[in-house]
């Protein structure tokens, strides 16, 4: 029989999968390119007002959860990795120009997947940390 804190020491790799899709579906559902999204169904519904007031602070209330527990995950390490992976992006971009050729669909569907895959990883951060250094990160609660 396991402790429970030996069973969460490490994180599947469905885990990890799992998060990106859930973090995917609520940003690709919020807003894509596309016409099909609940922002788009929020401002051309023949809804009740109530109703759409109710699912439009829903979705508030979500992101404002994901993104608390994901920025208290990165850190200030993890936020320093995010910052490294830009910078080399962007040098990456200055010298093979390769964003320049795309089209602006691609270019939101790419940035909103790097922004899903930044968003993951401090939600499993944590988990890896916690591997590594057999510690668990304390949270402070904010004044």
């Amino acid at each position: 029989m396991h402790s429970y804190a030996q069973v969460r020491l490490k994180i599947p790799l469905w885990g990890i999968v799992a998060r990106f899709l859930l973090v995917a579906l609520l940003t690709f559902g919020v807003y894509n390119p596309s016409s099909f999204t609940i922002t788009a169904w929020l401002v051309t519904s023949d809804a009740n007002t109530a109703v759409r007031t109710l699912i439009a602070i829903s979705i508030v209330i979500i992101w404002l959860v994901v993104l608390r527990v994901s920025l208290a995950g990165l850190g200030r390490f993890g936020a320093f990795l995010v910052a490294c992976l830009l910078v080399i992006f962007g040098i990456v971009e200055l010298n093979m120009r390769l964003l320049s050729s795309m089209s602006p669909f691609v270019l939101i569907v790419l940035g909103q997947l790097f922004f899903c895959a930044v968003i993951t990883f401090g939600l499993v951060l944590s988990y890896f940390i916690r591997q590594l250094t057999g510690q668990s990160q304390v949270v402070k609660i904010p004044p």
